[in-house]
């Protein structure tokens, strides 16, 4: 459950503590980070693994028994993410422009020795600007580009799983936990928010 288990009031990742380490009453909790490190005390408790488990039972079992409209809204949701052709159009031109600020610059580079006279002009810092400017460009497209196609996978992996439930859940998986949850937000001891990679949430209440 490392980095999985979210503070609804802070944000904070939960860890794990035993309780009763040496007895018979012997159990793991959770409860978030900064329980004591924080001025202001958050209202959220601390949660026991069985609890946690529980829940997403809960949040794939709401699914599994109506999976049809998640299954809609996950395909409607793909598509819109697969549509990258503008973007990919960006990324053509922001690289086209990275290119040539690359040649401007290393062709003044290789005509000019970069004295204090030529860094005083400004024009080397002016072309090493616009450059820096062109890569960053470049760069924020493609990391754009990198994470649709993996939140694309997810969904896909998403829909494959849900695709194959049959029945309901009776038992907790740590596969499915692990391959369909990003994070489980702890609202309060009996509210819960499950989010899942493919971008669905489900709110469960015990």
């Amino acid at each position: 459950f490392i980095s999985k288990l979210v503070c609804g009031d802070c944000g904070c990742f939960y860890g794990s503590k035993v309780w009763h380490s040496t007895d018979k009453y012997r159990s793991v909790v959770w409860q978030y980070n900064n329980k004591f490190k924080a001025d202001e005390k958050c209202s959220t408790p601390h949660i026991k693994e069985g609890v946690i488990k529980e829940v997403f039972i809960k949040a794939i079992n709401s699914i599994v028994t109506d999976k049809d409209p998640a299954l809609d809204m996950m395909d409607h949701l793909k598509a819109k993410i697969d549509d990258t052709a503008a973007l990919e159009g960006k990324l053509e031109k922001a690289a086209a422009a990275f290119d040539e600020k690359m040649v401007l610059l290393q062709d003044y580079i290789s005509k000019n020795a970069i004295t204090e006279k030529e860094l005083a002009d400004g024009r080397y810092s002016e072309l090493e600007k616009e450059y820096r400017e062109a890569l960053a460009e470049k760069e924020k497209l493609q990391d754009e580009l990198t994470e649709r196609r993996r939140r694309s996978l997810m969904i896909k992996r998403f829909i494959d799983e849900v695709k194959g439930f049959d029945d309901v859940f009776t038992e907790f998986s740590e596969n499915l936990w692990l391959g369909l949850v990003d994070v489980m937000v702890v609202v309060d001891k009996k509210k819960f928010l499950v989010k899942f990679k493919s971008g669905m949430e489900v709110q469960v209440e015990l």
